[in-house]
């Protein structure tokens, strides 16, 4: 997905939150409505369910989660530096819209922050 969903700890609903969250994410109903309006379905489900009526490209897409499901591990709750490269890299797309840095000088940097994050 391209937007994620959470519940705040100190929420008050947090059963209710989490029941909605797994009906926003894995119900049929809720991903014919949504298509992929936050991203591809992450429940091959939903997928399935929504398929019929996907565009060229989303389909495209669907074939190739479908070939590299097997493949795939979950995901933690936070990758490692996560936020730090989040941040870096708004900064770096400033730089970069404001002039101050080239689009190539800016890759530069970019290439730089990942190898420098990967290690860390």
């Amino acid at each position: 997905m391209s937007q994620y969903l959470g519940i705040n700890n100190a929420s008050a609903s947090k059963e209710a939150a989490a029941l909605f969250i797994n009906f926003f994410v894995t119900s049929p109903e809720a991903g014919a409505i949504l298509q992929t309006n936050r991203g591809v379905p992450s429940s091959p489900v939903v997928r399935e369910a929504i398929a019929e009526q996907a565009t060229v490209t989303d389909a495209a897409v669907y074939r190739i989660y479908g070939a590299i499901a097997d493949r795939m591990i979950p995901q933690g709750p936070n990758l490692p530096n996560d936020q730090e490269f989040v941040n870096e890299l708004e900064l770096l797309g400033q730089q970069v819209a404001f002039g101050q840095l080239s689009v190539e000088q800016g890759a530069e940097e970019l290439q730089a922050l990942i190898e420098r994050l990967a290690v860390k």
